[in-house]
């Protein structure tokens, strides 16, 4: 699917973005990572997650879609099976993971979660940003996937009325999708998902993206940067994701001081070990 295709329908299906491998390897670190009863918001603290969120960037079919110079803000782990079920009703993603308070009447919806602000910005930025799927696991139509309302996110921020109408008057679109696939979509665009009825684990990182610098004088939590193109080969797995040393602190033990910008992590899309773990000490002074 081209720029344009993505414009009108608020959505692209991307196969194959990881390896089985790869997937693997990720399994293993989110594993490691405590989370509540569907998955965690907090990802991003991890060294792991940032490089994953730079090499996702910068592949061939979605780097297209993400503005070079646009950087990861968030990445939440959903995770649904038959022990760990849930639904959620069509809706829009109107929040945004913010470093501080600021005010204004632009603003709104403020709310707290996992010791992180958010807020609801204007529509404006909220159009610009771009969200990617990514599937751990294949999630065929028992495993609970997104249903998607194609280019309902052309309508801006929709009222619980109009939100109804857009899906009455348009056919949903159900987003099945391949181990180590991803989906990029428009936040505005009308989603949901229902329980699971199947035997398997959906288990998906969900990244959001978005402009460096934000208006009204927000700043982000977290902003990670795509940085170098990919050196290695295409399908050659990549070493970074294998990294055993142990997790930084939970968000939870981590200091963050509020009178600094937020913080910028310039991470290249392929990153030995050593680097990885470079990176991290940066980070971690950064949030002492």
């Amino acid at each position: 699917m081209n720029h344009t295709e993505f414009t009108a329908r608020g959505f692209a299906l991307v196969a194959q973005v990881l390896t089985g491998a790869e997937c693997e390897a990720v399994a293993r670190r989110v594993a490691e990572v405590p989370a509540g009863s569907a998955g965690t918001r907090c990802l991003l603290y991890h060294a792991w997650c940032r490089a994953l969120a730079a090499k996702i960037s910068q592949h061939p079919s979605l780097s297209p879609l993400i503005p070079s110079d646009f950087v990861a803000t968030q990445c939440t782990y959903f995770e649904k099976s038959l022990s760990r079920n849930w639904l959620v009703p069509m809706h829009q993603d109107l929040s945004i993971p913010v470093a501080g308070r600021v005010e204004h009447e632009s603003l709104g919806g403020w709310a707290e979660k996992e010791g992180t602000l958010y807020v609801q910005p204007p529509v404006e930025l909220l159009q610009r940003l771009v969200a990617v799927r990514l599937h751990i696991d294949a999630c065929g139509v028992n495993d609970g996937p997104l249903r998607v309302v194609p280019g309902s996110h052309l309508y801006g921020r929709l009222p619980a009325e109009a939100a109804a109408a857009a899906r009455r008057d348009q056919t949903e679109f159900v987003c099945t999708a391949g181990q180590g696939s991803a989906m990029a979509m428009r936040p505005l665009l009308l989603h949901a998902s229902s329980k699971s009825t199947g035997s398997n684990m959906r288990r998906v990182l969900h990244f959001l993206y978005g402009p460096r610098e934000l208006p009204l004088g927000l700043r982000w939590q977290h902003a990670v940067q795509a940085g170098l193109q990919r050196t290695h080969r295409k399908n050659q797995p990549d070493s970074s994701l294998n990294d055993h040393r142990p997790l930084p602190p939970a968000p939870s033990q981590l200091q963050t001081n509020t009178n600094c910008p937020a913080s910028v992590f310039q991470v290249p899309s392929f990153i030995p070990g050593a680097d990885l773990q470079r990176i991290q000490s940066i980070n971690d002074s950064i949030n002492d």
